[in-house]
């Protein structure tokens, strides 16, 4: 079967885990999976290796992480003659998904895909496939000062503000779908 690789940035951990759900659920559709952070040494030596790239990373504070812009614009040019894919981890995607009123749900949506503008804008990057991922809030794993601004945020988007807990809002069944999708096409290409 194809080879997959699965690429990663995350603050809290949080990217790592979707990567991860990611790359099990293609294993169990028996795809070859591995998975890399983009920080560590051997990510642009897996990514040449790599027949489909599946690129994962999470917002914050409006923009995807640093390390994830460079990687993808230091490797465009083997994105775009692989077959790939974008997901992108972000909070704003859980309100769309899940805030209380359809005005905040379409408000949060027009959020999401400015930020994904943005993002293709900074890389140059236009993957077939861009998949917003409805992150969390990881209050405990925040410093003060990022814990009183998501908080705020959080507020302003209807979403959970006990800072005492995290909450997740990923529907994992979605990406199991995303998954079986990806793996269906791979064996109809082949």
């Amino acid at each position: 079967m194809e080879r997959i690789g699965i690429f990663y940035a995350t603050r809290e951990g949080h990217s790592h885990k979707v990567a991860d759900h990611l790359a099990a659920a293609l294993l169990s559709h028996g795809m070859t999976v591995s998975v890399h952070e983009l920080r560590d040494a051997e990510a642009g030596e897996a990514l040449a290796r790599s027949e489909v790239v599946v690129v994962i990373g999470s917002v914050h504070m409006g923009k995807h992480e640093p390390e994830l812009v460079a990687f993808v614009r230091a490797n465009r040019a083997k994105l775009e003659s692989t077959p790939s894919a974008f997901f992108s981890v972000c909070g704003a995607e859980s309100a769309a998904e899940q805030a209380g009123t359809p005005e905040a749900r379409v408000a949060a949506s027009k959020h999401v895909a400015e930020q994904l503008a943005t993002f293709a804008q900074a890389t140059g990057w236009h993957p077939a496939r861009v998949v917003p991922i409805a992150g969390a809030l990881l209050y405990t794993h925040y410093n003060p000062l990022v814990r009183w601004m998501m908080k705020k945020i959080a507020r302003s988007e209807a979403m959970p503000t006990d800072t005492s807990r995290d909450y997740e809002f990923t529907n994992w069944g979605a990406l199991d779908e995303v998954a079986k999708q990806l793996a269906d096409e791979m064996r109809t290409a082949a």
